[in-house]
């Protein structure tokens, strides 16, 4: 006789649950741009007063009576600030048969699947962020298309030998340097460099002549005060493109060098907040918000873009 079963009985689930993967929100996070989670919900805009020197010392002889003077103006800085809102809703259905599940013994240790749209509700508010926080939005700007020193350059790093490569990076580095008048070695000069995802691969597969290190790791040896080499595909030609940075049909890639400290740059947004339940008929709707500053390029002067030919 053939012993039958009904097919429940004989499967077996995987312990996980597959979601789906969302990028990391690294520009809104505070990873790449400091950024105080600390903005109330009723700001329409961040103000910070900048103080300005003036004036300078000049040589004098033992007779003078002239004596130069310093001074400081006082302005205000002001980034404008937008909220973001997402709702999340059940129909009475759904959480009556929740109901029933669990007194029909659910483990109610696993994730409901009405836990997911929470979770995606959190995550598209930050990722919504982590593209306001670069691409700004309408005439907002951010750290991809605020003024800042900026470079047009004809060089293509993904047809070039390492070594152009190495200069061509570093270059990006004297420029800051001569514009601020500084020493290369000085605490001034910036820390953070961010690659297109395909420039950075380049650099990381490609070897300094006659040694066994790759571009990255030699100019982290050679240039100590660079702490940090990201990448992000947020600086690809074809994102640049889609949020209006760069014009349709640019081909042009972007890297982004900068000092992570809120001297220099810095955002100011709120948690992820969550309201009360609502119910409207049948449908409980739970309603997420966050609310998000500019990024505030306090030394534009310190950061600087160049664009190039894609690869």
């Amino acid at each position: 006789m053939t012993v039958k079963f009904l097919s429940r009985y004989t499967e077996q689930r995987l312990p996980r649950v597959i979601t789906t993967i969302w990028p990391k929100d690294t520009y809104a996070s505070g990873d790449r741009i400091p950024t105080d989670f600390d903005l109330d919900e009723g700001a329409t805009s961040i103000v910070s007063d900048v103080y300005d020197a003036e004036g300078g010392s000049d040589w004098m002889d033992d007779w003078s009576n002239e004596i130069t003077q310093v001074d400081a103006s006082l302005s205000e800085n002001r980034v404008p600030v937008l909220d973001q809102y997402v709702a999340v809703a059940w129909a009475r259905k759904q959480v009556k048969s929740a109901e029933l599940a669990s007194r029909n013994g659910f483990d109610g240790s696993k994730k409901l699947l009405s836990d997911f749209p929470l979770q995606t509700a959190v995550k598209v508010l930050t990722q919504r962020a982590n593209l306001f926080a670069v691409y700004g939005k309408g005439g907002i700007k951010g750290l991809f298309n605020a003024p800042v020193l900026e470079e047009a350059s004809s060089y293509n790093p993904y047809t070039a030998n390492p070594e152009t490569i190495r200069s061509f990076i570093t270059q990006q580095f004297s420029d800051i340097q001569f514009t601020n008048n500084v020493e290369e070695a000085s605490e001034q000069m910036p820390d953070t460099v961010d690659l297109p995802s395909r420039m950075f691969r380049v650099m990381y597969d490609s070897l300094i002549v006659n040694t066994e290190t790759n571009i990255i790791l030699w100019i982290k040896k050679n240039y100590p005060f660079i702490k940090n080499i990201n990448f992000s595909g947020l600086l690809n030609s074809e994102m640049l493109e889609r949020f209006g940075v760069n014009a349709p049909g640019t081909n042009r890639d972007m890297m982004v060098i900068y000092k992570k400290d809120p001297f220099y740059l810095s955002r100011q947004s709120s948690k992820v907040i969550p309201y009360d339940v609502e119910k409207t008929g049948t449908k409980y709707q739970v309603i997420y918000s966050m609310v998000n500053g500019a990024t505030n390029i306090h030394q534009p002067d310190w950061i600087k873009r160049t664009t190039f030919p894609k690869g």
